[in-house]
């Protein structure tokens, strides 16, 4: 950690953390990251939380991290609810559908379960 803040203030960026544990946060502190998260979400705030604030953090709000017209996005269509089965994600079955960079990378035609 002690490193990459010294990297980040000879850069002249800012560094950010997520931090749980009260040591992790004081040792966040003392070496200088400028914002610290620290935060609990309910399981269907956490599916979104990495894409919205990731978009944040990198300054590209305004165009990443919602299903929103006009915003780039990556999405998965998957088997189930993802909130109440979210290991499932782990298992390619269970992803009907990848759409990255406005392209299917899998359709759902193509998983054998909707064959016709």
């Amino acid at each position: 950690m002690a490193a990459a803040a010294q990297l980040a203030r000879e850069s002249k960026v800012w560094l950010a953390a997520h931090a749980q544990a009260a040591a992790a946060v004081k040792m966040a502190a003392r070496n200088g990251f400028r914002v610290i998260y620290r935060c609990t979400y309910a399981d269907e705030e956490a599916l979104m939380a990495g894409p919205k604030w990731g978009a944040v953090l990198m300054d590209m709000g305004h165009q990443l991290g919602q299903v929103r017209e006009g915003f780039l996005a990556d999405l998965l269509l998957v088997r189930d609810d993802p909130v109440a089965h979210f290991n499932r994600l782990r298992d390619a079955d269970n992803l009907l559908a990848i759409l990255q960079n406005r392209r299917f990378h899998k359709t759902p035609a193509s998983h054998p379960a909707h064959a016709t």
